[in-house]
């Protein structure tokens, strides 16, 4: 793609030729950044192998961070990052793992393909959990703000993303809400579940 620069301070790289007379490679980086249109990983070690056509990828430690955020749009922090993928037919196909900075220990699962500068992303969460003094919703949706308060319960989501160069990430998707409790201006909820 376009103003794709991948930069690999250190690393190892063989070229082969394999048996059917197709050049073959293996790269090995222990830490890289890949600069896009739409996002920056820095600090991703990862593996590659293949042909040009087609070849594997394992990427892990990266810090992904979304570029050209909408103002007033879901405000989407820099996030950790791990996943394979593999390059065939001209396209990127993979899955991938991350997670919230202050809730680390509920996987965010992605399977995304990207395409000349296109992409869509499956996004499933489970369990996200809301705490008082810890992760809350509004730290996700600033709206929110002012609106709920000590939120305690959990939310699961499934959420189809579009991105891409010349375009801000959007999507549709479902939240289900589990037990959860929280404090609003007229007074206290207990006890909401239901879909969104």
């Amino acid at each position: 793609v376009a103003g794709t620069d991948l930069i690999i301070p250190d690393g190892a790289l063989s070229v082969g030729l394999s048996t059917n007379e197709r050049s073959t490679f293996a790269i090995k980086a222990p830490t890289s950044t890949l600069r896009t249109p739409t996002y920056s990983i820095d600090g991703m070690a990862f593996e590659a192998a293949g042909t040009a056509e087609q070849y594997d990828v394992t990427f892990a430690q990266g810090q992904i961070e979304m570029l050209n955020q909408a103002a007033g749009a879901f405000p989407i922090p820099v996030l950790p990052l791990s996943g394979t993928a593999v390059f065939a037919e001209d396209q990127f196909t993979g899955t991938a793992q991350t997670s919230l900075p202050r809730a680390p220990d509920t996987p965010i699962d992605v399977d995304f393909r990207f395409k000349d500068g296109q992409g869509d992303a499956d996004i499933r969460v489970e369990s996200l959990r809301f705490r008082p003094g810890g992760l809350q919703p509004q730290d996700l949706v600033p709206t929110l703000r002012g609106k709920i308060a000590s939120v305690d319960g959990s939310v699961n989501a499934d959420l189809a993303v579009i991105f891409g160069a010349d375009m801000t990430p959007r999507g549709t998707g479902t939240f289900d809400i589990v037990n959860m409790a929280l404090g609003t201006a007229p007074g206290p909820i207990t006890g909401l579940s239901g879909t969104v």
